[in-house]
This record gives C-alpha cells, sequence and structure tokens, in this order.
C-alpha cells in the first residue's frame, strides 16, 4: 500500500485524540485494519467497541485521487449487532447541522497532525450534540430509511 505510513500515523493520532473521549462513554479500541475495497481503493478501519450497548464506532481513512481531485476523507459508522449507519446519516435524521466537506482532512489548515487534531475536536463536538450522545450510549437506535436519491 503506497499509504501506509500516513494510515498508520491515522490510527496512531486516532488513538492518542479520541480514545479517551470514547473510553468515557464505554468504548474499548479493539483493532485497525489496512485493506483495499471493492472498488481496490485503499483504506484503514479503526474500531471502537461497547459490548455492554451492543453498539460500535468504526473510522474509516481513504486518501485517494480521483483524476486530479486530492480526497482524503473519514467515514465515521455507528453500528449494533443488526445494522450500521454512516455519521452524516444520523445527523441527516437527526436533523442535526453539521459541514460535510468537514468529513474530508483537506478542509482543514495545516499539515496532516493538526488536520487530524481539527478533524477530530470537530467530531467530538458533534457527538456532544444531545441526540448524538442518545446513539452513542445506547439510548436510541431507530431505523434510517436508505436515500435512494436519482436512483429512484
Amino acid at each position: 500500500m503506497k499509504n501506509t505510513e500516513e494510515y498508520k500515523k491515522f490510527v496512531s493520532l486516532a488513538l492518542e485524540q479520541i480514545s479517551n473521549y470514547l473510553w468515557a462513554l464505554g468504548y474499548t479500541y479493539q483493532c485497525n485494519e489496512f485493506y483495499k475495497d471493492s472498488l481496490n481503493i485503499e483504506r484503514v478501519k479503526i474500531k471502537f467497541e461497547n459490548k455492554l450497548l451492543d453498539r460500535s464506532i468504526e473510522f474509516h481513512h481513504s486518501k485517494n485521487n480521483y483524476g486530479k481531485i486530492n480526497r482524503s476523507n473519514i467515514s465515521v459508522f455507528i453500528q449494533n449487532s443488526k445494522r450500521s449507519y454512516i455519521l452524516e446519516d444520523i445527523l441527516k435524521n437527526e436533523k442535526i447541522n453539521y459541514e460535510s466537506s468537514k468529513f474530508s482532512l483537506l478542509s482543514y489548515e495545516g499539515v496532516f497532525e493538526q488536520r487530524i487534531t481539527s478533524f477530530y475536536s470537530y467530531l467530538i463536538d458533534l457527538f456532544e450534540n444531545a441526540k448524538i450522545k442518545k446513539w452513542l450510549l445506547g439510548d436510541k437506535w431507530a431505523d434510517i430509511p436508505f436515500d435512494w436519491g436519482q436512483y429512484k
């Protein structure tokens, strides 16, 4: 994998910057994995889990170039044993304002480490929203309809 060093740094910084926050909510670090998805895109996954609540949180990071566009995206998933939702879908469903561009590290200033720090600061602010915290603490789970968009 050509982005291995960046992905290792992403894991290290995640463990430094968000694991204590998640630990306070009962989540423990489970694993990280470097992989290629079905489109052969390199990714890294970090997983935290709260077994008592049947919840896990996964962070997936990919740094890819699509044509001349450089992207460095982070997807956050909240899961239970039956379903998985991307955080952005939960935010939309709960009618919580957020900036989708903030899930790209390129929207932040500075070097990689500064961008990661800014992202996790933004993410913790989202997690502190009372509606999202209910999801994280196991007080809420809902069926969110899939938005087929233009494919209806």
